[in-house]
């Protein structure tokens, strides 16, 4: 196969397999980690902070069952599809525990609210996600997308629990609980096993334009989408 080069900021590598897509994506792991919001959920602060923040993320909860569906459902390739199967079964509920712990956490929720001004860009965010797995040509370009959202999940996902210890409100919670993050961390997309598959699968030269455009937009909209929250998080 003849070796295609995707710039990145760090340097120039041949892409020939989903995981070598994968450590494209780590890289921009890396840069994302560095938002100021994942900072801010490292320092201080108090239940109505969370409470400022959390509720915006609801409709990206809900949407990433349907974009763990969709890149299940839409994908033809065995070997993609038995890794996107596992994933979305692995995923399948955790959207309620959410929905259960903000309730807890005391907030309202109704889809009036979820569909009000102040969340739309969240749903434009997801909206994107959707439409990315839903229009790819290929099926290494939805995994790439899911590939990409877990990656940013790892991120965000630690810091808000840590948040929520600090301020002795974690017990009782199933999304934001620790529980949660160790089944998230345990995914089958980052065993060993799964890495050997991804290694396993090629990815065709036609493919690399529109995996390349999906892990820069998947990450620019997830920091845009940071960025809200950080506006939303010091009120």
């Amino acid at each position: 196969m003849k070796q295609i080069r995707i710039e990145t900021a760090k340097t120039a590598r041949p892409i020939r397999t989903m995981q070598d897509v994968e450590r494209e994506i780590d890289e921009h792991r890396q840069h994302f980690a560095t938002h100021s919001f994942l900072g801010a959920l490292e320092g201080s602060g108090t239940i109505d902070h969370f409470k400022r923040f959390a509720p915006r993320v609801a409709f990206f909860v809900l949407a990433f069952q349907d974009v763990l569906r969709l890149t299940h459902s839409l994908s033809s390739d065995p070997a993609i599809g038995q890794i996107t199967r596992i994933h979305a079964a692995e995923d399948r509920g955790h959207d309620r525990w959410y929905l259960n712990d903000i309730e807890r956490l005391g907030v309202e929720f109704d889809v009036r609210w979820l569909f009000s001004d102040a969340h739309q860009l969240t749903r434009d965010v997801a909206y994107g996600q959707i439409c990315r797995v839903m229009r790819a040509a290929h099926d290494q370009t939805r995994l790439t997308v899911a590939l990409s959202l877990e990656a940013i999940g790892s991120e965000c996902f630690g810091r808000a629990i840590a948040f929520l210890e600090r301020i002795g409100l974690a017990g009782g919670l199933e999304y934001f609980a620790r529980k949660h993050q160790d089944i998230e961390q345990g995914h089958q997309v980052f065993e060993t096993d799964a890495q050997g598959q991804l290694a396993q699968i090629l990815v065709p030269e036609a493919a690399l334009p529109e995996i390349r455009e999906a892990i820069t937009n998947t990450f620019d909209g997830m920091t845009t989408l940071m960025s809200d929250l950080e506006t939303a998080f010091h009120g």
